[in-house]
């Protein structure tokens, strides 16, 4: 049996001054679906070695400048749209990503880098508006 976790979002973005990390390990062995849509104030979520994580969602997380998910060998869907604040995608950050086939970069402005989708063989292209897909 999967669990999805899902992480609320205030109305209200949180000040500067209380940025917030998200850091799962263990303990979430058997999550298969991480959703943090609209968490304005988050700056970084580190979810690695989570095994059976097949869906990782952080839509408009506006300050998220950081993802950390190697060893999620069963993620097949990433979604970061609106997420203006990422400038790259680190190889390191998607390691052992073999099954991820739709990534979703739409609006993040920032964005400059995705070389961690190179190691993504599921992949087939990228689109001209920053969707990956098969």
């Amino acid at each position: 049996m999967g669990i999805t976790f899902l992480f609320m979002a205030t109305p209200q973005p949180i000040a500067a001054t209380q940025e917030r990390a998200l850091c799962l390990g263990a303990c979430a062995d058997s999550l298969r679906e991480l959703v943090l849509d609209g968490c304005r104030g988050l700056f970084a979520v580190l979810a690695p070695n989570l095994g059976a994580l097949r869906a990782l969602s952080a839509a408009g997380c506006s300050s998220l400048t950081h993802i950390h998910a190697p060893g999620c060998g069963a993620l097949e869907a990433l979604a970061l749209p609106r997420c203006s604040a990422l400038a790259e995608l680190r190889k390191a950050s998607l390691a052992g990503c073999v099954r991820l086939h739709s990534v979703d970069l739409s609006e993040c402005r920032a964005l400059k880098a995705v070389g961690a989708l190179r190691a993504c063989s599921a992949l087939a292209a990228l689109d001209q508006i920053g969707r990956a897909h098969v």
